[in-house]
């Protein structure tokens, strides 16, 4: 129900509920064709684990003519013509306010650059072509990939990239030994692949160890991914650790946030860490920290 303040609106919200009175008042046929579609959509997505504000869409179209029934009724409850049609004309535009207003809001916010752009353009000018490199799954793999063709390709080999074009050496955590239903070692330590959604769960601190003993020696962290274990601790106390222990062992040398000066963090959320609907957002993207680890081999890095 919450997404439907937001999603749809809630002078809309409001507007539907009252028309869902006068639909089933004036017409039963009718009312049970408009009102029960919406009512039972919504209580079968709420019982999902999981859940994205867009997944409520298909009720959308019932719940707009519902508000507009609403309206249209308010209106005619107004006997003088030109009275009911300011009247409808103003409710008209109470409907449309909230949503004309966040789609504006939405728009300015991906018109800028994301956060990751940034915090890679800064890793370009201070971590050096080569260098190895802890990112967690909030970029896609060709973030790690110098574009501009065989020139740009060529620049970064002297700079002691990979051959491949990549400007850094990544650090496998799409890959992991951790169970991540238990926490635990997998039986015969075999690895498996990491989903996004898993990756908190796989966390520890013992890869701030890990890390260091391998010559990684940056780490970049990302609030849609921590942002998940911070929301919900009890969950993840490994992930918890595993970043305390990060903190510790590492100095945070930059920081990207997506939000307005004074304004922000918005909590982890499935829909408003990724649309941006609150507007304490300024840039797409989640907040970034780049850390550089303490350990003796990379304090000149």
């Amino acid at each position: 129900m919450w997404a439907l303040t937001w999603g749809l609106g809630w002078a809309p919200l409001a507007a539907a509920v009252l028309g869902a009175v006068v639909a089933v008042r004036r017409d039963i046929w009718r009312g049970l064709f408009l009102v029960p579609w919406p009512i039972l959509f919504t209580l079968y997505m709420g019982l999902q684990s999981r859940y994205f504000g867009r997944w409520l869409l298909p009720a959308f179209p019932a719940l707009a003519l519902l508000a507009a029934v609403g309206v249209v009724w308010a209106a005619d409850r107004i006997r003088a013509p030109a009275w009911r049609t300011a009247a409808l004309a103003g409710l008209g535009a109470a409907l449309l306010a909230q949503g004309l207003v966040y789609s504006v809001h939405a728009d300015r916010v991906l018109s800028r650059d994301d956060t990751r752009n940034a915090a890679r353009a800064w890793m370009v000018g201070n971590v050096p072509a080569g260098s190895k490199v802890v990112v967690e799954p909030i970029v896609p793999d060709a973030w790690f990939t110098d574009a501009g063709g065989r020139a740009t390709l060529e620049a970064a080999v002297r700079e002691g990239a990979a051959p491949s074009g990549r400007r850094w050496i990544k650090f496998p955590t799409g890959r992991t030994t951790i169970d991540p239903a238990t926490g635990k070692p997998r039986r015969g330590g075999k690895g498996r692949f990491v989903t996004q959604e898993d990756y908190e769960r796989t966390t520890r601190p013992a890869l701030v160890g890990a890390y260091e003993r391998g010559g990684y020696c940056w780490v970049v962290a990302g609030s849609t991914q921590y942002g998940r274990a911070l929301r919900d601790p009890g969950q993840v106390p490994n992930a918890i650790a595993y970043y305390r222990k990060l903190a510790r062992s590492a100095d945070l040398v930059h920081a990207v946030s997506p939000y307005r000066s004074g304004h922000g963090p918005v909590k982890f959320n499935f829909d408003w860490s990724f649309d941006y609907y609150p507007m304490a957002y300024e840039r797409p993207g989640p907040t970034v920290l780049i850390y550089r680890l303490h350990e003796a081999a990379c304090r000149g890095a």
